[in-house]
């Protein structure tokens, strides 16, 4: 694809379009940006349509650390590519429950052809290295970024226009380091570094690519894939009915706007926004919540018609209700905060 590209030129900035989580992240929030996604399918998609092409009875299994790719295999127009999806880590579940032992098999070579400088895809940086002499020649910038954060960090800016003369080529990752530190890998207590390392030594060490390598002779496939905006519109209530959620919750005054985060929003008129949108519900307050507990404990107290004092851990006497006040003829007011005696 992007060799394509250098060879008639990049008329705009082009984003790499083969991370799921990214493509998702700009047809859901920013589909202002879809123009910039590279209109091809990535290599899972690829691969899948070619085994199919060849051989239409066979059964494309896809392994892989990427959760993402379950969802990307089951969009519209692409269901088929892959029947089904395996994580690496599923994988060696079901080595271990089979007690199969991979280290006693011999190792060999991957059928038909190398993947060559394929083999570093899956690092930060992996598709833009295999072309970088190339865009240097051409004179184009590019960018290679992984984390989620910087990504929609990098993306809002994009989309704001907040960004002058924008690389020609951007890759973007969301998983922090390449698909390499996918949610479904194995061994993800090591660092992310050895990992890339490890990869990395596979691909110098790997000598069938010390020489030419036969091209495969592919059928004529389209690689092409088009976009469509998924973004959802929130209705925005007015500044009376977000006075009106607060209220609910005994929030009538600015003072009272905790904005603790309990409830997983920034603030509490964000949370009060998304009880409006049906993204949240009121009783999703802590404080709130608290108090009202508190309120229904006390009412329960007062109206038992037993005598009940309230002690901490020390003993300490914390509350009493009325019966007891009239058992033992005084008030809470003078007992409250006293030590309980043995």
């Amino acid at each position: 694809m992007t060799k394509q590209y250098l060879e008639i030129g990049f008329k705009e900035p082009i984003l790499v379009s083969y991370c799921p989580v990214i493509v998702n992240l700009i047809e859901r929030h920013y589909p202002e940006l879809i123009p910039m996604l590279a209109p091809v399918i990535s290599p899972m998609i690829a691969q899948g349509r070619i085994i199919k092409h060849m051989n239409p009875d066979s059964k494309v299994v896809y392994i892989g650390p990427c959760a993402a790719k379950r969802d990307e295999a089951q969009l519209l127009g692409l269901e088929d590519t892959v029947d089904f999806f395996l994580g690496f880590n599923e994988l060696w579940g079901w080595i271990e429950e089979k007690k199969l032992d991979p280290k006693g098999e011999p190792p060999t070579s991957f059928d038909n052809f190398s993947p060559c400088h394929n083999r570093i895809f899956p690092v930060e940086g992996g598709m833009v290295w295999t072309v970088s002499d190339e865009l240097r020649e051409a004179g184009e910038t590019f960018i290679t970024m992984s984390g989620l954060d910087n990504c929609i960090d990098f993306i809002k800016h994009l989309s704001k226009k907040e960004i002058a003369n924008p690389p020609k080529l951007m890759e973007l990752w969301a998983c922090k380091g390449g698909c390499v530190n996918g949610p479904l890998s194995l061994c993800l207590e090591e660092s992310l570094f050895m990992r890339q390392r490890k990869l990395l030594e596979y691909y110098n060490s790997s000598a069938d690519c010390a020489f030419e390598t036969p091209e495969l002779k592919l059928p004529a496939l389209s690689l092409k894939r088009t976009f469509r905006n998924r973004k959802v519109i929130q209705l925005v209530p007015s500044e009376v009915e977000i006075k009106g959620i607060l209220a609910k919750t005994g929030k009538v005054t600015p003072g009272q706007e905790f904005n603790c985060g309990n409830c997983g929003y920034n603030s509490c008129r964000d949370k009060a926004i998304a009880v409006y949108q049906g993204k949240a519900e009121v009783e999703m307050c802590i404080p709130y919540m608290r108090k009202r507990a508190e309120s229904m404990s006390n009412l329960v107290i007062s109206a038992m018609p037993n005598g009940i004092i309230v002690v901490g851990k020390n003993l300490d006497i914390l509350e009493m209700n009325q019966a007891a006040e009239n058992l033992f003829n005084c008030s809470s007011s003078e007992l409250v905060g006293q030590r309980l005696l043995a």
